[in-house]
């Protein structure tokens, strides 16, 4: 999994991606694992809305999260998209399960740039579908798919002028707080954590560093770790605690005859 680039475990999207890192060092098999990255949709979760997988559609909503019940992953509740985070829901259709605004479409098509917004309707529920790029201090921009057409697709913000370049191959993501530092697009590009919608911890992995919501930030199994002066543990409310060993007199943060704890 070290090395992928796509997003889920423990914020959205599929497994074999980059927040699926963070469930694999609590994980003491690939079960374990998957129940981490599917959010504990187990085979039985799907099995109970009758996703099996001779089942026509095997799409399903939990809440605005879109999951499918993918057979090749043992039939496990695969999370595949949050429309909350595109201020869409999910919607159950005929054959399927999709984002949309609530409204339909008679015409399945790509989606395009109107304005700001990119505008689609989805193939397998004709659900109208939308996104306000603008909404994000983004914009809307066309992407040519060859034969198959063009496509919209939000653009992140260009970086302010103030932002500090830095060197992709070289650069070392970090946690400063609650804040993620990454490097971006040759420059550096901070995202906090703790904003409401996330409402989490930024975490060092073995890949970099990920956003953790809070409510499941952490286990008794987690490991104790050092960032940088600070100590980091598992409270008993599965949040990660951070101690600043330096307020308590202390060096820093380091090893200590094999675990981690404040140092002289």
């Amino acid at each position: 999994m070290q090395g992928a680039t796509a997003r889920s475990c423990l914020a959205d999207w599929n497994p074999g991606s980059f927040d699926a890192v963070a469930c694999a060092p609590n994980a003491g098999s690939c079960d374990d694992w998957m129940n981490c990255a599917s959010h504990g949709r187990c085979p039985s979760w799907c099995a109970a809305r009758g996703l099996t997988p001779d089942a026509v559609n095997l799409w399903t909503c939990d809440g605005d999260e879109v999951v499918v019940c993918d057979p090749t992953n043992g039939n496990y509740g695969v999370p595949f998209e949050d429309c909350a985070q595109q201020a869409m829901h999910c919607g159950i259709g005929r054959y399927g399960a999709a984002c949309t605004d609530g409204t339909t479409c008679t015409q399945p098509s790509n989606p395009h740039c109107d304005g700001t917004r990119v505008v689609g309707c989805d193939g397998s529920t004709l659900f109208g579908q939308s996104q306000d790029c603008s909404a994000n201090g983004g914009s809307c921009m066309t992407l040519s798919l060859g034969p198959f057409g063009d496509t919209g697709y939000c653009a992140a913000p260009v970086m302010p002028p103030t932002a500090a370049p830095c060197d992709g191959t070289t650069y070392q993501p970090h946690c400063d707080g609650t804040f993620a530092a990454v490097c971006e697009f040759g420059y550096v590009s901070e995202s906090n954590c703790a904003r409401p919608e996330i409402d989490g911890d930024c975490v060092a992995t073995a890949g970099g560093v990920a956003c953790v919501p809070r409510a499941n930030a952490c286990t008794a199994a987690t490991p104790d770790a050092c960032d940088g002066n600070a100590f980091v543990t598992c409270g008993t409310d599965q949040r990660l605690s951070r101690v600043d060993c330096t307020t308590l007199g202390f060096r820093t943060c380091g090893d200590i005859g094999g675990r981690v704890g404040c140092v002289r």
